[in-house]
């Protein structure tokens, strides 16, 4: 009788270790398939970029003279600017460009939020990850309901993957990350008060500032030595959107 009991305490102690080294063997080989090293290999670079380094608070003022773009308008501090309108399927924009230096330009846009673009079939074309249905698992699994809860959640840099981490969590991470490595934020301003958004540096004295109302984007790019942070700040609040 301890003999049978002996056997079978054996041939559970055997099962359970088989089934540990399959389950092992199938996450190292997940975690293999589901890898792209270039990319992992920024992720870090990655989530310092999303990291908010600072806040500004938006109070409107009502002012006499503006520039507008269908349902917003902002103070027009640009009439020694030559003006531009440029359209496509996704985003509309006015751009001002300076007439004594085109490398000065200002402009105002109406888009739709970055988050959509993480919604759209195709956007990644890498064929591990090109099932938008895992980004949206991957989206609604955590919460991120828009681009503010985007730009936190990868600027945290709390997302660990190991071999625990589900096979669709693989390919949502990666296909997330791919998506925020295209827009390249860095030096984030998270903007709070009567609008709520942030601003990034585009590049050098190139500052792109987006608002959300209404499920739009609003995007003001300020471009040029002359846009300091306190002018851009004094021109944010004179925006209206209606």
């Amino acid at each position: 009788m301890k003999n049978k009991k002996l056997i079978i305490i054996m041939v559970v102690i055997t099962l359970i270790v088989l089934l540990v080294g399959f389950f092992t063997i199938y996450k190292i080989n997940l975690l293999s398939k589901y890898s792209d090293k270039n990319l992992e290999s920024s992720f870090k670079d990655i989530s310092n970029n999303y990291k908010i380094i600072d806040e500004l608070t938006i109070n409107t003022n009502i002012v006499d003279n503006y520039i507008d773009l269908d349902e917003v308008k902002i103070r027009n501090d640009f009439s020694n600017y030559e003006q531009e309108f440029v359209a496509n399927e996704i985003e509309r924009v006015k751009r001002y460009i300076s007439k004594d230096d085109n490398s000065s330009y200002f402009s105002i846009g109406i888009s739709i939020p970055y988050l959509d673009y993480y919604e759209r079939e195709g956007f990644i074309t890498n064929e591990l990850y090109t099932n938008y249905n895992d980004r949206l698992y991957f989206l609604n699994k955590y919460k991120i309901n828009n681009d503010i809860d985007l730009i936190k959640f990868i600027g945290s840099d709390k997302y660990k993957r190991n071999i625990f981490t589900s096979e669709k969590d693989l390919k949502g991470i990666l296909s997330v990350y791919s998506v925020a490595k295209v827009f390249n934020f860095k030096n984030i301003t998270l903007i709070k008060g009567d609008y709520e958004g942030f601003m990034y540096e585009a590049m050098t004295n190139v500052r792109e500032v987006n608002l959300y109302k209404n499920g739009k984007r609003y995007i003001f790019m300020f471009a040029g030595n002359e846009f300091t942070k306190e002018k851009v700040q004094d021109l944010l609040n004179t925006i209206v959107i209606d």
